[in-house]
């Protein structure tokens, strides 16, 4: 995975587990169709270690997502071929409904997180791993 959403990480990246920056990581890789599987795997990964209760919560958000048909503007999240926020909305419903007022983009990127080295450092380190899906 080249790209990485990282506006959810705006404190320490140890300190992820939040529920609020947990629900955001997560409609992130459901809103870009990464099969919920592998973000566990990937999100495990990067942080460094594995925890029953994140995957719960994949798991938990993914099926409401998926299961709610006609429920509009459920969350949102960056989508990375459009390059803005989207809401994710039930599968009966237009799904690259764009968020108004926009949300600025511009503190994108590794390099404005405030910990580039630390986040460098875990991707070479997940590049590494035999991630399987």
């Amino acid at each position: 995975m080249g790209l990485i959403y990282l506006n959810s990480f705006s404190c320490h990246p140890t300190t992820i587990n939040s529920k609020a920056n947990l629900k955001h990581v997560i409609a992130f890789f459901f809103g870009n169709g990464v099969p919920v599987q592998l973000a566990c795997q990937f999100f495990h990964a990067c942080n460094g270690k594995i925890s029953a209760h994140v995957t719960i919560m994949f798991h938990h958000w993914y099926n409401i997502w998926l299961e709610s048909r006609n429920k509009p503007h459920m969350f949102n999240y960056y989508n990375m071929c459009l390059g803005k926020h989207i809401y994710i909305n039930g599968s009966y419903l237009n799904q690259l409904r764009p968020v108004r007022p926009e949300i600025p983009v511009s503190w994108f990127g590794i390099d404005n997180t405030g910990f580039p080295r630390i986040i460098r450092s875990m991707l070479e380190h997940v590049s590494q791993q035999d991630v399987h899906t």
